[in-house]
């Protein structure tokens, strides 16, 4: 009994030492399941990415999701199952099925992913920006902001206490819209976005968050300015924040 005593006690040193029981601790930690729904072209991926620290290449601009993909990852020590949806129009019925599912589990949030307009996707660069490839063509921005908008209507079913406890809309590519910022954040706080949720359930809190997943072009002319990577690192902390807080995380207690 002595030898057995001796071998636990023994254990239990190693596995503090070690860091085994934090390991253990992790493994069997709940993980919260987020939804990640949104247009074509919003930076869904590239959101996701960020989230996981992989770089985002050149050719992924205009590969779009085709099926539903997860993603596991680990952020201020909890565990998070994010699961990507197609955002192109033709995949809907894809994107359908997520929500189907969805609404046979409960999901612990919705992320849904708009960038007020800036939807980069397979369309002629002459059609986008305008003749002096400095900005974007008003029209193209209203037409994907109605794309949002119905997208946003197509599922907006799951948002109900007993499928989710929130919702949050992540206004991508901030680096993109940063000198039109007030008008942005007011269309999705106040405006035609924000009338598509305005009869939201009051126990489903609903959060808007500015986001920048990475900094690039768009469509090769529009560049970012002078927000930079300073900028982008601010924002996704705020959003980790912002999360942990969603999550029910006591700040500054390790789990």
């Amino acid at each position: 009994m002595a030898e057995v005593a001796a071998l636990v006690a023994k254990g239990l040193e190693l596995g503090l030492e070690r860091g085994w029981f934090g390991r253990v601790r992790r493994f069997f930690q709940k993980k919260r399941r987020i939804l990640v729904l949104g247009a074509a072209g919003t930076g869904k991926t590239a959101f996701v990415r960020s989230l996981s620290g992989a770089a985002l290449g050149a050719s992924d601009l205009f590969r779009p999701t085709l099926v539903i993909s997860q993603t596991r990852v680990t952020l201020e020590g909890l565990r998070f199952v994010v699961i990507d949806t197609p955002g192109h129009e033709i995949y809907q019925a894809v994107r359908r099925d997520a929500v189907v599912q969805g609404m046979r589990r409960r999901f612990d949030g919705i992320m849904n992913v708009v960038c007020y307009g800036y939807h980069e996707i397979e369309t002629p660069r002459e059609e986008v920006l305008r003749a002096d490839h400095l900005r974007p063509r008003a029209k193209y921005l209203q037409n994907r902001r109605r794309v949002e908008v119905e997208q946003l209507l197509s599922w907006r079913e799951l948002a109900r206490p007993e499928l989710t406890p929130w919702v949050m809309t992540l206004v991508n590519k901030a680096d993109l819209w940063r000198e039109e910022s007030d008008a942005v954040m007011r269309y999705y706080e106040s405006g035609e976005y924000h009338e598509g949720l305005a009869d939201l359930p009051a126990r489903v809190h609903h959060m808007t968050l500015p986001y920048c997943a990475t900094i690039q072009t768009f469509f090769g002319g529009l560049t970012s300015g002078r927000f930079g990577d300073h900028d982008r690192a601010g924002l996704q902390a705020y959003f980790v924040k912002t999360l942990m807080d969603a999550a029910g995380k006591e700040r500054g207690v390790r789990q």
